[in-house]
C-alpha cells in the first residue's frame, strides 16, 4: 500500500511422519509322554497414527519501525485451517490345542483366531482472526540478517470424526465377523499459536531467503482432544519472500 502498510497472502502445507508401534507375545505348554498334548497361544497389538494440516492466510501489516537495517511489523488478518488425523489400531489372538483329549482320535487338534481393528479418522475445518508481530535486522554492509515472528489465531469450525470397528473370528475352517461405524460432528474452537526465527540472506533489497526453525501449537484439535490437550509441531523451515518494488 505504502512504506508503512502492506497486504499479504500465504498458504502452507504440513505433513507429519507416521507414528507406529507393535507388541507381540506367545506361549506354549504341553506334555511329551504318550500321545502328547499341549496348548499354545500368541497375539499382537499394533498401532499407527498420522496427521497433517494446511493453512491459508490473508493479512494486513503495519510497519511502525522501518530503517535501512531493521524493521518491526504488526499484522492482523484471517486464517483458514484444515486439519486431518488418522489412527488405526489392530490386535490379534490365536489359540491352538492338540492331543488325545481334543475331539476324536489321538491326532485331533483345535485352533481359533480372533482379529480386531479400530479405525478413527478426524478432520477439522475452520477459520478465524489472526494477529502477530515480526521483526528483522540486516547486518551492516552484508547480505545477511536475522528475523523472527510470533503469531496467534482463534479458529471457529467443525470437527467430523468417524469410528469404524471390525472383529473377525476364525475357528475350524469357518469364520464370522462383526463391524460397526458411526460419525460424530462437533462445533469447536481451536487455538493456533506459532513462532519462528531464522537467518536471512538478501538476494536483493526486495527478496529474502530465510533458513530457520519454527514451532506451532494447535490446541483443542482432533478427536482425542479436550481443552487441555494440544498438537505440537516443530522443525526447520526454508522460505523465500519477495515484495514488489
Amino acid at each position: 500500500i505504502d512504506d508503512a502498510w502492506d497486504v499479504r497472502f500465504g498458504a502452507a502445507l504440513n505433513k507429519m511422519l507416521d507414528s507406529t508401534g507393535r507388541l507381540e507375545w506367545s506361549g506354549a505348554a504341553g506334555s511329551g509322554s504318550g500321545s502328547g498334548s499341549g496348548v499354545s497361544v500368541s497375539g499382537f497389538i499394533e498401532g499407527r497414527t498420522s496427521f497433517g494440516f494446511a493453512t491459508m492466510d490473508f493479512e494486513v501489516g503495519y510497519t511502525p519501525v522501518l530503517t535501512e537495517n531493521q524493521s518491526v511489523r504488526l499484522f492482523a488478518g484471517i486464517r483458514g485451517l484444515y486439519f486431518a488425523q488418522r489412527s488405526e489400531f489392530s490386535s490379534g489372538f490365536s489359540f491352538s490345542a492338540f492331543g488325545s483329549g481334543i475331539g476324536s482320535g489321538s491326532g485331533s487338534s483345535f485352533q481359533a483366531n480372533v482379529l480386531g481393528t479400530e479405525l478413527m479418522s478426524s478432520t477439522f475445518i475452520g477459520a478465524g482472526p489472526r494477529g502477530g508481530i515480526s521483526a528483522a535486522h540486516r547486518f551492516d554492509s552484508t547480505r545477511f540478517g536475522v528475523s523472527g515472528t510470533v503469531a496467534g489465531a482463534l479458529l471457529l469450525g467443525r470437527e467430523t470424526t468417524t469410528f469404524t470397528n471390525e472383529v473377525t473370528f476364525d475357528s475350524g475352517g469357518s469364520s464370522s465377523s462383526f463391524s460397526s461405524s458411526f460419525t460424530i460432528i462437533t462445533p469447536k474452537v481451536v487455538v493456533d499459536v506459532e513462532a519462528k526465527g531464522g537467518v536471512d540472506y538478501y538476494l536483493n533489497d526486495n527478496t529474502v531467503l530465510t533458513i530457520g526453525y519454527r514451532a506451532e501449537v494447535l490446541g483443542n484439535v482432533a478427536f482425542d482432544s479436550d481443552p487441555g490437550q494440544y498438537k505440537l509441531v516443530h522443525g526447520p523451515f526454508l522460505s523465500l519472500f519477495g515484495a514488489l518494488p
